[in-house]
């Protein structure tokens, strides 16, 4: 007998189901109560393992969920790996924040993904000088480019020296 067929022979035997906890109140001074006491506890022992079950998946799937998101926003170059494990612990925070109590339009969730989509992708895996050019970068020094702006450096430090030895 599988736990659906329990729970309702427990239910379609002479008890309506608004009297049940008076029948397990009165579990000792009934026979009849003794009976089905174990039976009730046994269903609700299974319910209660089933739901467990069922939350535990369902964690997990959120948890999935978010690192494959994760790993996206990381290839797409928007989210660094290090960010990886806070947005996992944010997204499972939002779902579970959405579920006690939503928002009255879209949802934390929806937010969290909206917020990091919109992220500029980070230069950090592109090349920013084209190697296609066979140039070479110099100081502005080496070039004597600034050379001018040397020559009016030096001349304000000179000016700078010669005032402190006036003081």
């Amino acid at each position: 007998m599988n736990l659906i067929e329990k729970l309702k022979a427990f239910l379609s035997e002479e008890e309506s189901p608004s009297s049940a906890p008076a029948a397990l109140s009165e579990e000792n001074s009934s026979p009849k109560a003794s009976a089905k006491s174990p039976a009730l506890v046994e269903a609700l022992t299974e319910i209660a393992r089933l739901k467990a079950d069922k939350e535990t998946g369902f964690i997990e799937a959120i948890k999935t969920r978010a690192e494959n998101l994760a790993t996206a926003e990381i290839s797409a170059g928007r989210m660094f790996p290090m960010e990886k494990a806070d947005f996992i612990k944010d997204y499972a925070q939002a779902f579970e924040d959405d579920e006690k109590m939503p928002l009255l339009t879209g949802s934390r969730v929806e937010q969290l993904t909206a917020r990091q989509a919109t992220r500029q992708k980070n230069m950090l895996t592109t090349e920013t000088i084209n190697a296609g050019t066979n140039k070479t970068v110099f100081a502005a020094h080496e070039t004597g480019a600034d050379a001018q702006m040397d020559a009016e450096v030096e001349a304000q430090a000179e000016d700078f020296a010669a005032m402190s030895e006036n003081q």
